[in-house]
């Protein structure tokens, strides 16, 4: 399973309540995000290079996860700091707390319980991504 696999499985989870029905309000804030999250999209531009107004998102790639850490030398362990600290939807901020310190310790959090609960305890989520180095990470269960 790639990062990104792992991450998109980590959002699924936090739209999911426990009774397994959707909080729309949450799916809603993640659609969002992902749309206009610089690591995760980019603007559409016209023939000139010039971005459309209004400015509308596509997707950078289906592994974007994998490409900002290998670019950025990242960890997938400190990887929801960096989505969350490039993110540009307010929507987002207002779903999931008042504060922007606790926004981020909110996420963080969860989505080192997420990989701590899900990722088999051999995959290295807190190693580097190197030139060399590439990861393939096993879910629990």
């Amino acid at each position: 399973m790639t990062a990104t696999q792992v991450f998109l499985r980590f959002i699924k989870n936090e739209y999911t309540n426990d009774d397994g029905t959707i909080n729309v309000r949450m799916l809603s804030a993640w659609r969002t995000e992902l749309r206009k999250n610089r690591i995760s999209s980019k603007p559409v531009t016209d023939s000139r290079g010039k971005i459309i107004y209004p400015v509308r998102y596509k997707r950078y790639s289906k592994n974007f996860v994998d490409d900002y850490l290998y670019r950025n030398r990242g960890t997938l362990n400190g990887f929801i700091r960096n989505f969350y600290l490039l993110r540009s939807s307010y929507y987002f901020y207002l779903t999931f707390g008042y504060t922007k310190s606790g926004v981020e310790k909110k996420i963080v959090s969860r989505w080192k319980k997420f990989l701590l609960d899900n990722i088999k305890e051999n995959d290295d989520f807190a190693k580097y991504w190197t030139k060399n180095r590439k990861f393939n990470f096993t879910w629990k269960g």
